[in-house]
This record gives C-alpha cells, structure tokens and sequence, in this order.
C-alpha cells in the first residue's frame, strides 16, 4: 500500500512509523513540520483505516483540537483491526508497525471513549470507560495511566466531589511529571488550584501552584509553555486572598510573556481575572469589555464550566443596578428559584438570588425575600455537603445582603 502514496506521505509514514504513540504534535516533532494536525487529516482514509495505532492518534488530534465528529468511526476502525489481526487472510490488511504500540491501542479506545462520554455530560459513562482504560495499560505505561487518571478526576470535579477529583487529578499531574510532560503539569496544576479555591483552601492553592511554577517557569531560566497559565493562577489565588497589587503584578507578567506559552484556554482565563480586577477596581464597563473579549477567545476543554461568561457578565450588570435584567436572564437558562442546584449551576443560581433580594430592598417585595431566602438555603446545604466552602462563603455573603435589605424594608415601612 504505501508504494502507492504520493511521496509527501510516504516521507511522513515512513518519519512517523518510529513513535508508539501518534498525536498530531509528535507528527510536529519527528517530521520537523509544524502542520501534523493537517498533515494527519490529508492522509488518505484506507491508510488510516489500516492502521490501528495511527487511527487512534488521528482521533486524539481531533479531540485535543476541541472536535468530536469523526473520533467514533476511527475508534471503530480501530476495534475492527484488533479484531481482524490473527483471525485470518483480512489481517493482512491491517498494518502494525511497532507491536508495543499496538499493545497500547485498547487501552488508548477506552480513554478516548471516556473523553467523549465527559463530553456530552455522561459522568458514568466516563468514569466506567477511564476505569477500563486504565486497567488495560501497562504498568510502565505512565502517561496511558495518569491519562485515565485525569478523566476520572475530571468526572468526580464536574459531579461535585472535590475530594474525589482532586486525588485522581494529582495523580495525573505525577504521572505526567514523571514522564517529563511539564507543560501538561501546568494545565494539571491549574485545575489543581481551582479545586481548592472552591474548597477555600487558598493555602494548598497557592502551594500548588507555586510549586509548578518552579517547573516550567524557573527563575533565571527560559520559561516552558503554560508559565503563562501559572501567572494569571497565581494571579486568581492573590486575588481571593484580597492582594489586588499581587493580582495585577502577575497578571503583568503573564500578558508581557505573551500567548505563545499558554495553553489554549489562557486567552480566556486572562481576560475574565482582568474583568474581575476592572470591577472591583470600579470600571464594570471595562469588566464587560473583557467579559465580551474573553467569550470570544473561549476555547471548550474538559474542564468544568463552574464560572460560564453569561453568568459572570448577568453578575457585573447586576452590581451596576441593573437587577431587573437578572430574572430575563435566568429564564432563558431555564433558572429557577425553585430548582434543585447543581454544582456546575451554583453560580447562575446565586445572580437570581441577589435579583430578589434587590427587589425586595427597592419595594419591600416579601414574596421575592421568601424565594431568595429559600434558594439560598439550598445552595448553603448543597455546598456544605460537597465540602466547597468558597460557595459557601459567596451564598452566605448573598443571605447577608438579604437580611440587610430586609432590615432597611423594615425601618421604611415603619417610618
């Protein structure tokens, strides 16, 4: 089959035949191109389709690019040459260049199979998958384990077990660092530190985070890409611990490093902590800007959304007094005074609360103080069962508001 390629496949099959794992930025390395995700999707399907180990890296190449279309049907590809192999004439169809890294091609179909399933919501279906995966790679496979490490953290994160997520989410960040990954490790540290901000425990936060920093960002040294990414959390962690100097100092230093070494999702994440500074500095027509800017930039990944842009704008709106757009907002999310919160919601949720709570203080509004009072009750329990005392602390702030507005109501109507 491949005497029957054009030559600039031929050249990159031939370059690429020595790796056992295939990703578009391996292609990148061994070819010396700097187009392995093009390169890849150039390839002619039958090439693919015959090999397993590339076929998986394809999906993989999609999958890291933020794109699920087409991921399935190359697993499946790839399940039908495990199946073909040795059962007959039509293995010799399938072509397997390097037999360890054939090896690694379940369990690579299961960890991807996991993604997919985080994905579209399906925290059991991740889970059972990312368990499989990492049953079937090998013990020295560092990087198949810590892998299937991380979908696990990130399917107890995204169900709102903290603790849970953070265990599996550290040993996905050793593994990586074990296997010399330090850039991944920062992506692993971020989430890391995001974990425990919504545990309030700034402390390991910035322990966290300040110990990644030393990996990929030394003193004195060339940083690696993702010290980017350690600033503006190091940034985020000065600012809930009231450092505003510290906040604007790191957040500095991550916009004169450039965009070139952060991770995709650093675009993002800079704009919003530059959005919360604008609004506490008093500027919430320039935190709107950058709310805008950041959307914008957004990129999807596996992490949790637990602070969507709407959200985040509906709130910089509301502090300028515009509460009344609060509850058109919440309806065409579906929000309710009445719903059940969920963790990923808990935010969205507590801007309807200060909607009500700002109607009761401008009218006296019993019925709006009863709603937000008892939504706010939920959220308290909520978040003190899944152990995230920062909600904890942002619903308590809102309740104490209420009880503010309706002690204000009180002395009006009585005067």
């Amino acid at each position: 089959m491949l005497r029957h390629q054009p030559d600039e496949v031929r050249t990159v099959l031939l370059q690429t035949s020595v790796l056992n794992r295939m990703t578009a930025e391996l292609c990148d390395a061994v070819t010396g191109r700097r187009d392995g995700r093009s390169v890849l999707e150039a390839l002619p399907d039958e090439v693919v389709r015959a090999r397993p180990v590339l076929g998986v890296g394809y999906a993989g190449a999609l999958m890291v690019g933020g794109e699920t279309r087409g991921v399935e049907a190359r697993l499946r590809d790839a399940e039908r040459c495990l199946a073909e192999v040795g059962s007959g004439p039509s293995a010799q169809e399938v072509v397997v260049v390097d037999e360890n890294a054939f090896g690694r091609v379940p369990g690579a179909i299961a960890l991807y199979r996991a993604g997919l399933a985080l994905l579209r919501g399906d925290l059991a279906g991740a889970e059972a998958q990312a368990r499989t995966a990492r049953d079937l790679a090998a013990p020295d496979d560092t990087v198949g384990r810590g892998s299937a490490a991380g979908i696990l953290g990130l399917a107890h994160w995204t169900g709102g077990d903290l603790d849970e997520g953070y265990r599996w989410y550290a040993e996905a960040a050793t593994a990586l660092e074990t296997a010399g990954h330090r850039s991944d490790v920062a992506g692993c540290a971020l989430a890391l530190a995001d974990i425990r901000l919504a545990q309030g425990r700034l402390d390991d936060a910035t322990t966290v985070v300040e110990r990644v920093m030393r990996l990929v960002g030394p003193e004195g040294g060339t940083p690696l890409r993702g010290a980017v990414d350690l600033h503006v959390g190091t940034a985020t962690v000065l600012l809930e611990r009231g450092d505003l100097a510290g906040a604007r100092r790191h957040l500095g230093t991550a916009e004169d490093l450039g965009d070139h070494l952060g991770l995709p999702q650093n675009p993002y994440r800079r704009r919003v902590l530059a959005a919360r500074l604008r609004e506490i500095e008093g500027d919430p027509e320039g935190a709107l800007g950058l709310l805008e800017e950041a959307e914008r930039h957004y990129v999807a990944d596996y992490f949790p959304e637990v602070q969507p842009i709407p959200a985040l704008r509906a709130r910089v709106q509301a502090r300028r007094g515009r509460w009344t757009d609060a509850p058109d907002w919440a309806a065409g999310l579906d929000l309710s005074t009445a719903d059940e919160p969920s963790y990923l919601r808990e935010v969205e949720h507590l801007v309807p609360a200060r909607a009500l709570v700002a109607r009761h203080a401008a009218d006296g509004d019993d019925e709006a103080f009863t709603g937000a009072v008892e939504l706010l009750q939920r959220l308290r329990r909520r978040t003190e069962e899944g152990g995230r005392t920062g909600s904890v602390l942002a619903v308590l702030v809102t309740r104490a508001l209420a009880e503010q507005a309706r002690g204000a109501g009180t002395r009006r109507w009585r005067r």
